[in-house]
């Protein structure tokens, strides 16, 4: 990833994340993912995320964390 992501950056993409860089080398490495159906997680990276965590991801932790 690391090689992908430095390869990018010297060609001008300097806004590449971490996502960029592992479908980037998907096509060169099988990656390999666990699903894990009915996880309570998002990731938070603007306000939409935030909203869509306070609303749907928090409550679904909070409901757990009871039983």
């Amino acid at each position: 990833m690391c090689a992908y992501a430095e390869a990018q950056y010297k060609i001008g993409n300097k806004e590449i994340h971490y996502e960029d860089d592992f479908v980037g080398i998907s096509k060169d490495i099988n990656i390999l993912i666990k699903k894990v159906d009915d996880l309570a997680w998002c990731e938070i990276d603007d306000e939409h995320h935030l909203q869509r965590a306070l609303t749907q991801v928090y409550p679904k932790i909070k409901e757990r964390s009871s039983l």
